[in-house]
């Protein structure tokens, strides 16, 4: 259970920019994404994080400037959905993630980076966005059908992935009905 929690920015959204290598960024309400640049080492725990509003390709709740999250650890993290069709949970290589819960948004974890070297261990991914594309969505993609699915891992490359003791999808045992 998350404890008091800061909420950032104090009013409307904004994301939250790392400014130092191993900056520890803790007990925040999120109204934005997590922004870690080029730093290394970075964590983040015990906060909650909406993502972006913004649309178009490469959103994520947890972004860098490429796709290396160096060394990265997320934990005792929620990750909550606002309904934006293009926030992925967290996109990139070379992090951990665990303990967390992740919800409301298209794909959980995408591990679509080149470099790999991810662990996700010990999350609850639940209740992905779905959604149907139409013909005047912007960006809509060419192939497949209008309908939009959601992972809650997804898979396009990458090696070196440690995934254990995740709970995916439904109520995890002893939440009440």
């Amino acid at each position: 259970t998350l404890g008091t929690l800061t909420r950032y920015p104090a009013s409307g959204n904004g994301d939250f920019t790392a400014s130092f290598n191993g900056q520890i960024i803790e007990n925040y309400d999120i109204y934005g994404s997590v922004r870690l640049l080029a730093y290394t080492g970075v964590k983040v725990r015990n906060c909650i994080i909406r993502g972006t509003t913004a649309t178009g390709a490469n959103t994520a709740f947890v972004t860098a400037s490429n796709e290396n999250l160096r060394g990265a650890v997320i934990e005792d993290c929620e990750l909550v959905g606002r309904g934006n069709l293009w926030c992925e949970g967290i996109r990139g290589s070379n992090y951990k993630i665990q303990r967390c819960e992740l919800h409301g948004m298209t794909d959980g974890i995408s591990l679509t980076a080149q470099g790999g070297n991810v662990d996700v261990l010990g999350n609850w991914i639940h209740d992905g966005l779905y959604s149907e594309w139409t013909a005047t969505t912007p960006g809509m993609p060419t192939q497949g059908s209008y309908y939009m699915r959601c992972d809650a891992i997804q898979f396009h490359r990458g090696r070196n992935y440690n995934i254990r003791g995740n709970y995916i999808g439904g109520l995890r045992a002893g939440d009440p009905v």
